[in-house]
């Protein structure tokens, strides 16, 4: 009994001493990722997009637009533009009809993330009304989901120590 004691608590000293290695560990570093300021639009209005990725990278905006009243739709593709201070910046303006632009962050010849535009009549102004998803309303979601995990780890351990923390104390008073 006190073998298996001495052997959790050195178990658990153990741990203890490892764990600060893990915030002074090197990162690598963080993938490209890219944000526009909207996700809806009028026709002929201007909205910014940018990316954000590791200084000397070089990105490329490609934009596909498909308007339901277009009569040449297609895909263009920006110059190539070095990170540096880690984000670029592009000014895209859709086209005069309404439909749908599609945005594809190219770094360094390889597409890496995503976002779709709506151009209709009475879209966002760029005052951030009618930001979301395509009726308007606002997007939501969880991105922390090693948080989660987290913290229900610490439950079950937690619940753990508790249960057996009462079941030798039952066995003692017996």
């Amino acid at each position: 009994m006190i073998i298996r004691r001495t052997l959790a608590i050195g178990a658990i000293a153990g741990l203890s001493l490892a764990a600060p290695t893990a915030a002074m560990a090197t990162y690598p570093a963080p993938e490209a990722e890219l944000t526009c300021a909207t996700s809806q639009t009028a026709p002929g209005d201007s909205f910014a997009c940018t990316s954000t990725g590791a200084d000397g990278d070089e990105h490329q905006l490609q934009a596909t637009t498909a308007g339901e009243d277009a009569s040449i739709a297609g895909t263009v593709t920006s110059q190539v533009k070095v990170v540096d201070g880690g984000s670029v910046s592009w000014t895209v303006t859709p086209p005069s009809d309404q439909g749908t632009v599609g945005l594809s962050l190219i770094v360094n010849g390889v597409a890496t993330d995503t976002a779709t535009v709506v151009v209709a009549e009475g879209g966002d102004t760029g005052d951030g009304v009618g930001a979301g998803t395509e009726d308007g309303l606002a997007a939501t979601g969880f991105d922390n989901m090693g948080l989660l995990v987290g913290a229900g780890a610490l439950v079950v351990v937690g619940g753990g120590a508790a249960a057996f923390a009462v079941r030798r104390r039952s066995n003692q008073s017996v």
